[in-house]
């Protein structure tokens, strides 16, 4: 079951840096990730409307809830905590562990219903600081969790995967992020910088691809101002938050 976006929710797309023919049944996943975001905000502005709590403004694990559901509501074909195999040192964790078999576990494994393609997913929180004196760039603990998500999308691929045979196509491995961006009440940014924050985004993080490599970058981006996100809260107002992919084959 999906549900339907309220009249005045406005979710855009960034695709800049994602070439859907470069990656097999690229467009097919770019269709997917768009149905995805719409399903994962209404989830939560539903809850917002009804008891006045937006579970992807708090921690990572907040948002697990409705990333499933949306994931569910797409395919018959959703896993969460799926093992994998890992047949080298993982990059994610000790730099001196020695090469061994290991299971590790991936957020959620997905397949689209007409088994185009499988996508393991790893989910991290992120957040950016768009207030008028900041530097509109990732602190170091923002960026050392995008490297451990990227480390993690390493070890994924070298695992021996035993279910990559039952899609069709592609095999994507996805560092999928939740970003609030906010700013400090007495830091509001002029309306220009408000509207160009996203893009801004998309900029910070297509820094993360490697051109050497089957890689993109999707953001589906909800504008929370008509349901007051400018509103002071604990982490400051928030104008957009964004669910993004960094997509790898």
């Amino acid at each position: 079951m999906t549900y339907q976006l309220p009249s005045n929710a406005n979710v855009r797309l960034l695709d800049s840096y994602y070439k859907s023919d470069s990656l097999t049944n690229g467009r097919a996943f770019k269709s997917f990730f768009k149905e995805l975001g719409e399903q994962v905000f209404v989830l939560n502005l539903r809850i917002y409307e009804d008891i006045g709590e937006f579970p992807l403004a708090y921690e990572e694990k907040n948002a697990y809830s409705s990333i499933s559901y949306a994931i569910h509501s797409l395919t018959p074909y959703a896993w969460s905590e799926c093992h994998v195999d890992i047949k080298q040192p993982m990059l994610s964790e000790d730099k001196e562990s020695k090469p061994k078999d290991k299971w590790r576990f991936v957020d959620f494994w997905c397949m689209s219903a007409n088994k185009q393609f499988e996508a393991y997913i790893e989910s991290k929180k992120l957040w950016l600081n768009i207030s008028e004196n900041a530097r509109w760039e990732f602190d170091s603990a923002c960026c050392e969790r995008i490297q451990k998500a990227l480390n993690q999308l390493k070890d994924i691929k070298s695992a021996k995967v035993e279910m990559a045979s039952l899609a069709n196509g592609a095999s994507f491995k996805v560092a999928l992020f939740v970003i609030p961006l906010v700013y400090a009440p007495k830091g509001k940014p002029n309306l220009k910088d408000i509207e160009s924050a996203p893009k801004c985004l998309e900029e910070c993080l297509s820094g993360y691809l490697d051109d050497r490599k089957k890689m993109g970058l999707l953001m589906s981006v909800l504008d929370l101002r008509p349901f007051g996100g400018e509103s002071a809260s604990s982490d400051g107002p928030n104008p957009f938050t964004a669910l993004v992919a960094i997509v790898w084959e």
